[in-house]
């Protein structure tokens, strides 16, 4: 989509010349690193990750500070602003801002899933698909139900009309207490 939109809109890419090459950028940046390297390096030995987010934001913090002490003591030209605690205050303030985006993705994921869970719909699929994917390996079939699938999914996160009738899936069945009925009998939605 990023690349339709791109060529709609007439955007060309960065010229090669222009592009920073990646020694100069670690030359230059080389402390900015040291907390990403500690928030893998604390996931990959099992902490949690609200943990591991705190050191790299302790990380992030203290070494805002390096660029202006290796300056003092004369060991070259490092990029990056000191972390200030009014600086601090606005980055946060921005980030709380971003997470709210990523929160209701979240959330929408969330009720998929959990709809899927209560419904029973999500071991139905995957009894489905553990029983026919040794017939359906290859071929057109797979990719077509997986376009499918996604097909649904974004229409319903969009609030679009579906192009699927969503009606025996309606969680007003549970309170008449109607199954889901298919070829194969009660239950069965095959």
């Amino acid at each position: 989509m990023v690349h339709l939109e791109a060529r709609r809109l007439g955007l060309k890419g960065v010229e090669a010349e222009l592009i920073p090459k990646f020694a100069s950028v670690i030359k230059r940046a080389w402390h900015l690193f040291i907390p990403l390297i500690a928030l893998v390096s604390l996931l990959l030995l099992d902490f949690t990750p609200f943990l591991a987010a705190f050191w790299g934001i302790i990380l992030s913090i203290v070494c805002s500070y390096i660029p202006p002490l290796a300056r003092r003591v004369g060991l070259g030209e490092l990029e990056g602003e000191t972390l200030t605690p009014r600086r601090l205050v606005k980055a946060f303030e921005e980030g709380a801002k971003s997470a709210l985006a990523i929160g209701a993705v979240c959330a929408c994921v969330g009720l998929i899933l959990g709809t899927l869970t209560l419904s029973g719909l999500g071991f139905k699929f995957s009894g489905a698909v553990s029983i026919y994917r040794p017939k359906l390996r290859s071929g057109l079939l797979p990719s077509i139900s997986r376009t499918m699938v996604g097909r649904l999914l974004a229409q319903l996160a969009l609030g679009s009309a579906t192009e699927v009738s969503l009606a025996p899936y309606a969680l007003e069945r549970f309170a008449s207490g109607r199954l889901l009925r298919g070829r194969y009998g009660s239950g069965a939605i095959l």
